[in-house]
C-alpha cells in the first residue's frame, strides 16, 4: 500500500509540472517562425546597415585625408584607411579593418549591429554600435584624439 501511496503522490507531482488548460492549447499551436525566413531578414538588414556604414567611414576618410592636405603636413601611409575582407558579401556577417594614425580597430558587422576591437597600450577595447549616427560620433571622437 505504501509503494502505490508512494506512485501515486508522484503521479500527482508529475501532472502539476505539465502545463495545463490555456498553457497547453498555446504550446500545441504555436508555430515556430522558418529559419530560412529569419536568416533573409537578417541578411537584408546586414546589407542595408553595412551600406550605411560604409557612407560613414568614406565621410570619415574624405574628412581626415582633406586634414591632412590642409595642414601641409606630407605623410607616407594614409591617415585612415579601411580594408574590407573580399569574402563577407554574401555571408551574415562583415569583417573590415580600419587604421587612423597608429590605431587599428578590427570591425564586425552582424545584421544591424557594427562592434570595433582594438588594442593599444595593452588594453583591449570592444564597442558595439547599432546605429551609423553613434558609429559616426565615435569616429569623429576619435579622429579628434589623434
Amino acid at each position: 500500500r505504501a509503494k502505490q501511496r508512494k506512485e501515486q503522490q508522484e503521479k500527482a507531482k508529475a501532472a502539476l509540472r505539465q502545463p495545463s488548460g490555456l498553457a497547453m492549447r498555446e504550446k500545441q499551436h504555436k508555430k515556430e517562425s522558418p529559419k530560412i525566413l529569419q536568416s533573409c531578414v537578417g541578411f537584408g538588414a546586414k546589407i542595408l546597415f553595412e551600406y550605411r556604414i560604409r557612407k560613414v567611414l568614406n565621410r570619415a576618410s574624405k574628412r581626415a585625408n582633406h586634414k591632412d592636405s590642409s595642414g601641409g603636413q606630407q605623410q607616407s601611409a594614409p591617415a585612415f584607411a579601411v580594408s574590407w575582407s573580399p569574402f563577407s558579401i554574401f555571408g551574415q556577417q562583415s569583417h573590415f579593418t580600419m587604421t587612423c594614425g597608429t590605431r587599428v580597430w578590427d570591425g564586425f558587422i552582424l545584421r544591424d549591429s557594427v562592434t570595433l576591437s582594438s588594442l593599444s597600450a595593452g588594453v583591449h577595447r570592444k564597442v558595439r554600435f547599432h546605429s551609423d549616427e553613434e558609429f559616426e560620433l565615435y569616429l569623429k571622437l576619435q579622429m579628434r584624439k589623434l
